[in-house]
């Protein structure tokens, strides 16, 4: 039988302890072949009905609050449909860009053993085989924050320190201290931000602790300045999707002293090598990943193409951009194909939406338009960012706005985006 044990803190906003939970996942011989959505503003809340469905053998499906009770009753009809062919307790996930518009919403299914190998595989891969106190200032709603944050605690017995929003990063730095955390996980984002912190503060911690980065790309010289302000801090990369478990590599960019990245030459870090149980492949420049804690739909004897667009050397693979032209702003997938529909309704103009570099966020999604003077004039851009809040999340709006006279076109009349991203930038 299986039961483990994960110890829960919860931080108020300045890095107060204001609760403790020992969460027990005893999973159980029934399978109930039925779905609970999760859906819980709170953290405390999220994680205990997370586990109760568990272990009631209930499979349950984690959402962000934001979105509307319809859509979400609309999922789980869909869902329950098809709850029979479920042979074993499951764990679903959805696919962050498909819970931010007016369609469906995707979701990947996993028998419950598979994120927990996942989720015990990425930990060996940061060289941590035993209980540690681990720092996770991030949502717990997406996939990596349920199978690293929440069954990643369990399954290692880990003590994970929450928040219920993003900290500021001088209370971040304060619980790195006095909680004397071992892991500290960011997103790129957030490790801009800090970096931004430590570099005006002129700060320096000489605690020796592993800092995990995933979710986007980061560079070379950012890691390189991380290490310079936690100078025996051993840091890692990850790479990871939603479909295949989400854990998929990670790199070990070493320590300050001992800095592992002396033979990569680009300022773009490669994605590190495969967990266990995970295997990569290039082919048509596209990286295909086979991994054995896939979800159900995925053959765990099959290479997944990714759409990321990817190359190697004779040690290292690289990702090189996607070719459904996907944006990754601040860790969330944007996906222009199903954005550009709903926006060209509401302008009822053509426009397209691509990805620019941001040193913040490393991509920012910015909408083109094509219009005369006359529609740029007559263009309110506080009309349209209210009447697209009603169809989407803030979260993927776009950050800036651009007019083109006229968009460059192949001569069958397709869009050239690259040439738009040319011109753009």
């Amino acid at each position: 039988m299986y039961k483990k044990i994960g110890y829960f803190h919860h931080l108020d906003q300045d890095g107060t302890l204001l609760s403790f939970n020992e969460i027990e996942l005893n999973l159980p011989k029934d399978n109930k072949k039925s779905i609970e959505i999760v859906k819980e503003v709170k953290k405390e809340n999220l994680i205990k009905k997370y586990f109760n469905h568990l272990n009631s053998g209930i499979t349950p499906l984690v959402l962000n609050p934001e979105i509307p009770d319809s859509k979400t009753d609309s999922l789980l009809n869909v869902l329950e449909k098809d709850s029979n062919s479920y042979s074993s307790l499951s764990h679903i996930t959805c696919s962050s860009g498909t819970t931010s518009h007016n369609g469906p919403i995707k979701t990947f299914s996993f028998p419950i053993q598979r994120p927990l190998s996942n989720s015990r595989a990425h930990y060996a891969s940061l060289q941590v085989n035993e209980p540690i106190k681990v720092l996770f200032p991030m949502p717990l709603t997406h996939s990596f924050g349920v199978v690293i944050g929440m069954l990643g605690t369990v399954e290692m017995g880990h003590s994970l320190y929450t928040f219920q929003e993003t900290p500021r990063n001088d209370v971040l730095l304060k619980v790195i201290d006095d909680q004397e955390i071992d892991l500290l996980y960011l997103t790129p984002t957030l490790t801009r931000l800090l970096l931004k912190h430590l570099k005006r503060k002129k700060i320096s911690n000489s605690k020796k602790i592993k800092i995990s980065i995933g979710a986007a790309h980061i560079y070379k010289s950012e890691i390189l300045e991380l290490m310079k302000h936690f100078p025996n801090a051993q840091i890692f990369y990850t790479y990871g999707l939603s479909e295949v478990g989400p854990r998929v590599s990670t790199l070990d960019c070493g320590t300050l002293d001992k800095n592992q990245m002396s033979n990569i030459e680009e300022e773009v870090l490669p994605i590190g090598r495969p967990l266990n149980g995970v295997e990569l492949q290039i082919k048509d420049k596209l990286l295909h990943v086979k991994s054995i804690y896939t979800n159900t739909n995925i053959d765990q004897e099959v290479f997944f193409n990714t759409m990321d667009e990817a190359s190697s050397d004779s040690k290292n693979t690289f990702l090189r951009g996607r070719t459904d032209n996907t944006i990754n702003f601040a860790g969330v997938n944007i996906y222009p194909q199903e954005m550009e529909p709903i926006i060209n309704r509401i302008l009822e103009l053509s426009s397209v939406l691509i990805a620019m570099p941001s040193k913040l966020y490393g991509e920012i999604p910015v909408l083109v338009i094509e219009a005369t003077k006359e529609n740029e004039n007559d263009f309110s851009t506080k009309d349209f960012i209210d009447k697209l809040s009603l169809e989407v999340s803030t979260k993927i709006h776009p950050q800036r706005i651009v007019f083109l006279r006229n968009f460059p076109r192949t001569s069958m009349g397709k869009i050239k985006r690259k040439n738009i991203q040319s011109l753009i930038s």
